[in-house]
């Protein structure tokens, strides 16, 4: 079984984790970091609400809400 059929893609999570742990370790403005602080829960509270458990299905709720915050906040990578 590939990665991207598993049940929950262990990846996509590690993104989420990786993404806190480097908003922790950047130097930027409290009403700033709050803003990805939101983004972060807004991404997980739609995982958690809607059940989402698959590589696929994680993978367009980031790209929906990358998109929409889009200009708002830095895009890293």
């Amino acid at each position: 079984m590939c990665t991207s059929e598993l049940p929950v893609d262990i990846s996509s999570w590690y993104l989420l984790l990786l993404l806190v742990t480097v908003m922790s370790s950047l130097s930027i403005p409290r009403d700033e970091e709050a803003l990805y602080v939101r983004f972060s829960k807004e991404v997980t509270d739609e995982v958690l609400d809607r059940g989402i458990y698959t590589d696929r299905a994680l993978r367009q709720v980031f790209q929906a809400h990358i998109a929409r915050n889009r200009g708002k906040l830095d895009e890293v990578w």
